[in-house]
């Protein structure tokens, strides 16, 4: 693998993490509406007997996962902001003439680099 190509998976990778926020409230508001929307019961294998027990923990845990899933988006974020910039060139033998590095065939990402992180909502969108 090249940059290049480093920094189109970190991309994707970054363009992924960041909808989990919003994917993981989607799924507590479902959870949510489908104790109006449905008897239900839990099966045996579980501990917990009451089905809103059952999805008041679940929704705990679903909003656990914004802290760390905007940190993590940040820091692929980050990740590929630097590799954007990276270029390559052919290996030279000693006494060859010097080529000019290729620029990579990614796109680059004009905004600077955010070194003071906050967690809070930013007006770029739900996980930055």
């Amino acid at each position: 693998m090249t940059p290049a190509d480093v920094d189109s998976v970190l991309a994707h990778l970054a363009e992924t993490v960041a909808a989990l926020p919003q994917v993981a409230v989607q799924l507590a508001e479902i959870l949510d509406r489908s104790r109006d929307a449905h008897l239900l019961s839990m099966d045996s294998m579980s501990s917990t007997t009451d089905p809103d027990i059952g999805i008041d923990t679940a929704r705990l845990h679903l909003d656990a996962t914004r802290d760390p899933a905007v940190a993590l988006y940040r820091g692929l974020d980050a990740a590929r902001n630097q590799t954007a910039h990276i270029s390559i060139a052919p290996h030279q033998d000693p006494g060859d003439e010097p080529t000019a590095p290729t620029s990579t065939p990614s796109y680059h990402r004009t905004e600077e680099l955010d070194t003071h992180h906050h967690l809070g909502p930013d007006p770029r969108g739900p996980a930055r």
